[in-house]
């Protein structure tokens, strides 16, 4: 859906946790196991909320990391808004300002009316993540009429993220930004972390060319600015997901759950789990997809 905020036009799809479903602890997001708040009526409590930025070379907006892990936090009782952001040609520097945009219509309810406004995150994959990264960092791009880029978010995952445009190769990187092959470090979210950078969830897997060595290095200089940062990363898992099969618009087809822990950021949690989720006749998997 086509949802208008400060004249922006941001093209999402909303999903709402079940009521019924508690919000589950996790450091990350800074919350404990919260059950519902019964002195709201159905759908009024409020639960922490994640703007998903799926990964696809901004050429397309992958499925698996963008419903897939808004169905994942639904079952951790977090609410989530994916948003399709402006794709090539050009997509700089709109699709960063449709992500700012997003995250400042989320955190004010704007999008969702049930969200805690002291709770508002993201998690981005692979170019996903590098919208997510600048969005942690507060960046603002050189041709950007804007001196702040707004509130950060308070939490970030990055799901193999492109962080440092330096690290992928000049073809590459030259497809992506055509003309503004000028801006490819100030593209780069490593080159904007400061102490203020949002606490992070990082993970990649060693099958992933691209994305560990942005994994490692995006640690590595959070580390050095005393950012809150976790690393993950996986020998034997593929990229992205894992399928499993779930229902959608009353059809039968694949769909994905993100290979992602079930609580982020938590030191006990030593190994990726796998997410698997049990989803009912209509495919909800409890969870509200708002169109």
């Amino acid at each position: 859906m086509i949802i208008s905020h400060d004249g922006m036009d941001l093209d999402v799809d909303l999903y709402r946790a079940a009521d019924e479903i508690p919000t589950r602890c996790c450091p990350l997001v800074g919350v404990d196991t919260r059950p519902p708040d019964p002195s709201h009526g159905d759908g009024d409590s409020p639960r922490p909320a994640v703007l998903v930025l799926p990964g696809g070379g901004f050429r397309e907006h992958t499925e698996h990391d963008g419903e897939g892990y808004a169905r994942w936090l639904n079952r951790l009782g977090l609410h989530a808004v994916v948003l399709r952001y402006k794709l090539v040609p050009d997509p700089f520097p709109l699709a960063l300002q449709q992500a700012r945009s997003a995250l400042t219509a989320l955190r004010a309810g704007a999008l969702l009316e049930v969200v805690d406004p002291d709770h508002v995150g993201l998690i981005g994959a692979s170019a996903g993540g590098l919208l997510a990264g600048l969005l942690a960092t507060g960046a603002v791009l050189p041709d950007e009429d804007v001196t702040e880029s707004g509130r950060r978010p308070d939490f970030h995952i990055q799901s193999y993220g492109l962080v440092d445009l330096r690290l992928i190769p000049d073809g590459a990187v030259e497809a992506l930004l055509g003309d503004k092959i000028g801006w490819r470090d100030a593209l780069s979210p490593v080159t904007h972390v400061d102490a203020e950078t949002s606490p992070t969830f990082v993970w990649a897997t060693a099958q992933d060319p691209p994305g560990l060595p942005n994994a490692l290095e995006w640690a590595r200089v959070l580390a050095e600015h005393d950012v809150p940062v976790e690393l993950r990363a996986s020998v034997e898992m593929r990229r992205a997901a894992m399928e499993v099969p779930m229902r959608s618009s009353g059809a039968q087809h694949q769909g994905f759950a993100p290979a992602m822990p079930q609580c982020p950021f938590s030191a006990g949690n030593a190994v990726l789990e796998r997410v698997y989720w049990e989803h009912d006749d209509d495919g909800t998997a409890g969870a509200t997809l708002l169109r």
